[in-house]
């Protein structure tokens, strides 16, 4: 958090119970978010023995940075791409995971009745090039449910320029992330340890400054963090800094053409655009960007960046802004890293993370109690990236000469 941060999503008031002592366990899972949360809730209606620890009091990194969007799709990847990238067997089952993962999120939050804001009125993947036909036909072996949208509709739909189509796909909507993390911890059915961030990993036991926690399998799922907590996973993934912002409630003018059936979309371009809506009719869209900005900078920012992008545009001022980092594996797929016997970790989300890892959960406790199960989620080992000191600064630098074509293109 920096001092623009005003972040819309808010906690309720609940208890932070340390760890303290000696713990023993079946299952340890290291990291309260949407991962760590889904795999423990689903170990435990297993009736498992269940400890989850997480450093943080409140959640500003992943779910909770996030813009609440569930998006049943997968990052600059077809199904050819999948594919090609993990073998034709392992390929098919992640994309029947991400295919069934936004039915199955708005199934889990009606099925826990949890008071998240879930509004499941579709998610619109747009695109400025031309092969958006194609990744709608290659789906079609996984799922029946996505419409290719041409030019002319994806622009009523959206009421953004310059795109040529759009992927809609009707399971995808919006929820609030942090209303949902709560919801998760409500119903997890683990003993849930706050402010007891894990300081190592030794022998089956992982140690905190207050206490330990004993136990036959330990799962990391500290996003980005986990690099810290054993170190052949530094250097795994790459970080992509990211602010989100929620303006004003904007304008009936503004409302009635920009996504005016309530959709919310996610563009497929390097330099990523976002939208969608809250409750209130405020405006939700992201900000790459990699140093810190004030918050009149980040305003200019981003109303220049809506003005290039909206069919409709007025100076839009901004009630919130928070920010956080997307975690991304380097070939943006999602992942379970296998470290040793009893310690595996949930590596990277790639900025799908609502959707992908609510369904990952089930998959990770489905493979952690059944060793003839064979989990839709990929699972691989630990590989540190080479040169990773330089490659670090790889997704940011993209994303700003997307942006920086996507102006001269506008001009």
């Amino acid at each position: 958090m920096d001092s623009a941060s005003r972040p819309l999503w808010s906690w309720t008031d609940r208890p932070i119970k340390p760890l303290t002592g000696a713990v023993e366990t079946e299952f340890a899972v290291v990291g309260a978010g949407i991962g760590g949360l889904s795999t423990a809730l689903h170990l435990a209606a297993m009736g498992r023995d269940v400890v989850v620890i997480d450093g943080a009091i409140e959640h500003w990194d992943g779910a909770g940075a996030s813009a609440g969007i569930i998006a049943p799709q997968l990052v600059r990847n077809s199904p050819h791409d999948v594919l090609r990238k993990l073998g034709r067997e392992a390929g098919e089952r992640l994309l029947k995971m991400v295919a069934e993962s936004g039915k199955y999120a708005f199934g889990f939050i009606s099925g826990h009745r949890i008071a998240c804001q879930a509004s499941n009125k579709g998610f619109l993947a747009p695109l400025t090039g031309n092969n958006g036909f194609a990744i709608t036909e290659q789906w079609k072996p996984f799922r029946s449910d996505l419409e290719w949208l041409g030019e002319s509709e994806t622009a009523a739909l959206t009421g953004c320029k310059g795109y040529l189509g759009a992927i809609y796909d009707p399971s995808g909507g919006t929820v609030d992330p942090v209303a949902l993390l709560q919801g998760l911890e409500r119903d997890c059915g683990a003993r849930l340890f706050r402010a007891s961030a894990a300081t190592r990993i030794a022998e089956g036991e992982v140690i905190t400054a207050g206490g330990s926690v004993r136990a036959r399998h330990i799962l990391l799922c500290a996003n980005g963090g986990n690099a810290g907590l054993d170190p052949r996973l530094q250097g795994s993934v790459l970080p992509l800094p990211v602010y989100e912002v929620a303006t004003v409630p904007i304008p009936r003018e503004m409302r009635t053409v920009i996504l005016p059936h309530g959709h919310a979309m996610t563009d497929i371009s390097t330099d990523v655009f976002s939208l969608r809506y809250d409750r209130d009719g405020r405006l939700i869209t992201a900000l790459p960007a990699a140093q810190k900005l004030s918050a009149e900078e980040i305003e200019v920012r981003v109303n220049r960046r809506l003005a290039a992008m909206l069919q409709v545009h007025q100076p839009l001022k901004l009630d919130y802004v928070w920010h956080g980092t997307a975690w991304l594996n380097p070939n943006l797929l999602p992942r379970a890293t296998v470290l040793d016997r009893g310690l595996t970790a949930l590596q990277a989300c790639n900025g799908r993370g609502l959707a992908n890892n609510l369904i990952a959960g089930r998959e990770l406790a489905r493979w952690l109690t059944d060793p003839n199960y064979v989990p839709l989620l990929p699972f691989g080992k630990p590989s540190r990236l080479p040169a990773y000191g330089l490659l670090k600064y790889l997704p940011r630098l993209m994303m700003a000469g997307s942006a920086l074509l996507r102006r001269t293109h506008d001009h």
